[in-house]
């Protein structure tokens, strides 16, 4: 086995490297998503700024991915046909200015 001058092996210090690596570094790349597809469109979560489907027969429900989009900061679904609850994820859009969901019959539930 070969040492080094600590006095460490280097199976334990590979060891120690990987244990790092993982513990730290393996979720973030878990939660980095690219593009997320909301209400039937591909958006990119680190570019996105605004979504606007206003006046569209685009329907279908918000899904949770909305809070990975973390630049949105215009979102109008106003007189479409987009249904379900609003999702908790919204209140995660820090820089989100304009909302617009009014004239969804379908749409249901609370700002957070």
């Amino acid at each position: 086995m070969l040492k080094i001058k600590s006095g460490k092996s280097c199976c334990s210090t590979f060891t120690l490297f990987v244990f790092i690596l993982f513990y730290f570094y393996y979720p973030i790349f878990l939660n980095c998503q690219e593009n997320v597809v909301l209400l039937g469109q591909s958006y990119n979560t680190t570019t996105t700024t605004s979504i606007d489907i206003g006046s569209s027969d685009v329907s279908g429900t918000i899904t949770t991915e909305i809070g990975l989009l973390s630049k949105l900061t215009y979102f109008d679904i106003r007189y479409s046909a987009v249904q379900g609850t609003i999702p908790t994820e919204i209140g995660c859009l820090s820089v989100l200015t304009h909302l617009k969901f009014y004239y969804n019959p379908k749409l249901n539930g609370s700002l957070p």
